[in-house]
């Protein structure tokens, strides 16, 4: 069974002093912080989805500032690189003798971009299975028939 959030137990008066977890978020955070200067414009529209987004659920801290701005980052960099890609049109040359392949350097910073978005990204939750591990809308998502059988 999982323990019963800090705010739940005191709103049913079971709450004891020595038991209020410290590294839980106290309360909602309703002003959502601004972003860094050094973003683009695209990541700091994703900056804001991030941030008020993690905010209205009771996820949101400050000291998450660091990592969203490297997934924005990366996330910007990824887009450039699709779009090079896309202008570039041509993935993969072949040299004079037909046989050797050169792959273009954007496919690889691409490569490298998910991953690490995908690395963040499952400290955050944005993924079902991190959702699921780090106990993102289990309530919601509970069936009844379940505690029936």
């Amino acid at each position: 069974m999982r323990r019963l959030p800090d705010s739940v137990k005191k709103q049913q008066g079971t709450a004891r002093p020595s038991r209020i977890s410290n590294t839980a978020p106290s309360k909602k955070v309703s002003t959502v912080a601004m972003p860094p200067s050094t973003l683009t414009e695209s990541a700091h529209q994703l900056w804001y989805g991030i941030v008020s987004t993690l905010a209205a659920s009771g996820q949101y801290s400050p000291l998450f500032n660091t990592l969203i701005e490297a997934f924005c980052n990366e996330k910007s960099k990824y887009d450039w690189a699709t779009d090079e890609l896309s202008k570039e049109g041509e993935l993969t040359t072949y040299t004079n003798d037909g046989k050797t392949v050169t792959i273009s350097p954007f496919i690889r910073i691409q490569n490298d971009c998910l991953t690490n978005m995908l690395a963040i990204s499952k400290r955050f939750g944005f993924d079902l299975l991190s959702m699921e591990a780090i106990g993102i809308n289990q309530d919601k998502d509970k069936d009844p028939l379940n505690d029936e059988l």
